[in-house]
């Protein structure tokens, strides 16, 4: 029985609880990667900061935009200021460039960043 876990580890095999562990991971990129960055924006800069800006200015579409992006985001009270500033740069990069797709990409890179930093930590 020994022999055959060795040849299993030298042979680089993955057990079915591996598979699941690239699943999961899979599927935490995805929704952090792709679907959350979308989905957000789309409603934070997308629908809020336009209506918001239509009906008070551009500057209070962010500011509005800002605090609700943080307002969802929940976490630990120190994480409160990086949200606003988050949300901040997104919006005026939505008002900036007058499309949401840098903002997605800027949300993805971003969120993908810190699912990074957790993984390391984790090590």
């Amino acid at each position: 029985y020994e022999d055959i876990e060795a040849k299993d580890r030298f042979e680089g095999s993955m057990t079915s609880l591996d598979y699941m562990a690239v699943s999961a991971l899979a599927l935490v990129l995805v929704v952090v990667g792709v679907i959350a960055p979308l989905t957000e924006e789309t409603f934070f800069r997308g629908a809020l900061l336009a209506a918001a800006g239509s009906e008070w200015g551009r500057s209070a579409g962010v500011f509005v935009s800002t605090l609700a992006f943080a307002a969802i985001h929940p976490g630990i009270p120190e994480m409160l200021v990086p949200y606003l500033g988050i949300g901040y740069v997104l919006g005026k990069l939505a008002v900036i460039r007058r499309s949401l797709l840098p903002c997605v990409i800027a949300h993805s890179l971003n969120n993908l960043f810190f699912v990074g930093m957790v993984m390391l930590l984790q090590l």
